[in-house]
């Protein structure tokens, strides 16, 4: 015994065809949309500018850990353990933060600890307001202890706990 298909179940050559055409479009406009959305993404990248009459830093914000005052001077801690000295007083980098960065996205990432001390948020690890140390970590290349004062860890102990619970 034969088995056949009945006819309303019978596809000819050219509607299989167009569905291949179809289905290649559709793979097509997945990828080119994917590769659109990752060439977006890179080109869009924000970077922190700082320039003076004599040197330039250009520095993804996901790459700097924090900033410390050192009088009129500003040493900045990156990812990768190297620091650069900077001419620059805190509050004029954190002036270039906002103005460069934004408010939100990328200058968000920065909160000014005290007097002394800019941190990247996605770094803080620990805190122990008694002791006064902040611990800024990746969990994984770099730890980076760092003191500030009591009220000041307080208050960053604080946002930490509200942005958790949201």
């Amino acid at each position: 015994m034969k088995f056949e298909f009945p006819e309303a179940l019978m596809v000819s050559e050219d509607f299989i065809h167009y569905s291949a055409h179809f289905i290649h479009f559709t793979i097509f406009r997945i990828f080119a949309s994917s590769l659109s959305f990752y060439l977006c993404c890179v080109m869009l990248k924000k970077y922190l500018v700082i320039s003076t009459a004599t040197d330039l830093v250009r520095i993804a914000p996901d790459k700097i850990v924090y900033i410390s005052s050192d009088g009129n001077y500003c040493n900045l801690v990156q990812a990768d353990n190297e620091s650069r000295l900077l001419t620059f007083q805190l509050g004029q980098i954190e002036n270039m933060i906002c103005d460069q960065l934004g408010t939100d996205g990328d200058g968000y990432l920065f909160i000014r600890i005290g007097r002394g001390l800019i941190i990247n948020r996605n770094y803080i690890y620990y805190i122990n307001i008694q002791s006064q140390k902040l611990i800024l970590s990746d969990v994984a290349r770099f730890t980076h202890t760092v003191s500030a004062s009591k009220e000041a860890l307080k208050k960053l102990k604080d946002l930490m706990e509200k942005e958790a619970k949201g």
